[in-house]
């Protein structure tokens, strides 16, 4: 794809090789030569306000992918042949979609002050596609996937390239076992305030399990492998193997025979990442430390990564994660609110806005966490079957990448979420 532009710069050039990596299988070519354009057999964009030819699709630029600077936006979102478009203009498509799409891939509004979460996240309901209720599609694939129908009759010789719907599971391990492990006093404190809170069933359950005359709640993991191999899937665990516990990083430690055998054997079925501790947020010697013994155990080299709740900031998280090794990072999405925090099912390189550079982190966007549905929006588990249903079709439809997070703890057989472990395997007999 060539595409022609008076000004050529970083922003242009990450968004316009995202659109036709999207559409084909190259990097776009930008040129400010119109007669190079002009002679081009290429599918053509003409981002300018200058008439060139007619066998091309014109773009008016709204300005953003010119800019270096990051400020805030008046966003406006209306309705345009049944879709959601903003940065409106007369081009062709009805709005500047190469600006539109970059504003939301880059999470621009991130880099921006804003109300966070009581985390210090940044709070979904301050993003544009949770006002304007489009936090549940993932535009950016709607926009591109009917432009596609206008290059195949500009150009039917160049064929757009077909997408293959992705279904990964992932798994979040930040407390692999309820009772093991935990040390005597973690499991006198916790036998304790169950007497107090009369919740006897759970104090017997923690001595069958300490006695070993009962399995632990919270170990799903053969389970799991039962229902991979039965549906052939290949999901992604992430460990928490934070050094010392704390209120929000309560793991078993990893220097434990049991979380070193644990991680060695889903290493060797499964692919695998850190899931870095919540202080590690702010120490890249925490992080650096943890990537380093989650190799040691697993002996293999880490370059996967998801935040412990989903913390993350721009742009500090993701300079640290990458000058650490890491190349691909699966936080992209919301606690707190199912849906597209980048308004894509399609994996793209993160954009840093403060240096106006493509970096080389390949981050794959999450649409679903069954924490959201049971701490946050306090939905049931029927409920909760229907959005995940409905999130999967939405993916499928846009032939995208199908993400959602689950942890062992609520696939276990405690009381309390054995309904949550009910309808996860419903899913699975009911998505094809």
């Amino acid at each position: 794809m060539i595409i022609y532009s008076d000004h050529i710069t970083e922003r242009l050039q990450y968004i316009a090789n995202f659109f036709s990596q999207y559409w084909y299988h190259s990097d776009a070519i930008i040129t400010s030569n119109p007669i190079e354009f002009a002679a081009s057999t290429l599918p053509k964009i003409n981002y300018s306000f200058f008439d060139i030819n007619d066998d091309c699709i014109t773009i008016y630029p709204h300005g953003l992918l010119f800019e270096t600077h990051i400020n805030p936006l008046e966003i406006i979102c209306t309705q345009h042949q049944d879709d959601i478009i903003f940065f409106q203009n007369e081009s062709e498509t009805g709005f500047d979609v190469l600006s539109a799409a970059f504003y939301l891939l880059s999470r621009y509004e991130e880099y921006l002050p804003s109300g966070n979460d009581k985390y210090g996240r940044y709070h979904f309901e301050n993003s544009i596609a949770f006002k304007n209720n489009f936090l549940q599609i993932p535009l950016i694939d709607i926009w591109l996937r009917k432009i596609a129908d206008t290059l195949v009759q500009l150009f039917p010789q160049h064929s757009i390239k077909k997408h293959r719907f992705i279904f990964q599971p992932t798994y979040d391990i930040d407390m692999a076992r309820s009772y093991l492990y935990k040390g005597w006093k973690r499991n006198m404190g916790g036998g304790f305030i169950d007497l107090i809170n009369g919740n006897f069933s759970k104090f017997k359950e923690r001595i069958l399990v300490l006695i070993k005359n009962k399995k632990d709640p919270f170990d799903s993991f053969n389970w799991l492998d039962i229902l991979h191999q039965q549906y052939q899937l290949k999901p992604i665990y992430f460990f928490l193997v934070a050094a010392k516990n704390s209120i929000l990083d309560k793991n078993i430690l990893s220097e434990t025979t049991l979380m070193q055998t644990l991680i060695q054997d889903c290493a060797t079925k499964y692919p695998i990442g850190i899931h870095p501790s919540w202080y590690s947020n702010t120490s890249a010697l925490v992080l650096n430390s943890e990537i380093e013994t989650l190799r040691i155990i697993a002996q293999q080299k880490i370059f996967r990564s998801r935040q412990h709740f989903l913390k993350m900031k721009m742009p500090d998280t993701y300079q640290n994660l990458l000058s650490l090794g890491i190349t691909e990072d699966y936080t992209m999405g919301y606690g707190g609110a199912h849906g597209f925090r980048a308004s894509t099912a399609t994996p793209f390189f993160w954009f840093n806005i403060f240096e106006n550079k493509t970096m080389p982190l390949n981050i794959f966007p999450f649409c679903f966490m069954e924490a959201s549905s049971i701490y946050y929006l306090k939905d049931t588990p029927e409920q909760t079957l229907a959005t995940l249903k409905n999130l999967y079709q939405t993916v499928q439809s846009v032939d995208g990448y199908f993400s959602m997070i689950w942890h062992n703890h609520t696939l276990g057989t405690s009381k309390e979420f054995l309904p949550w472990r009910n309808i996860y395997e419903q899913f699975l007999k009911t998505v094809p």
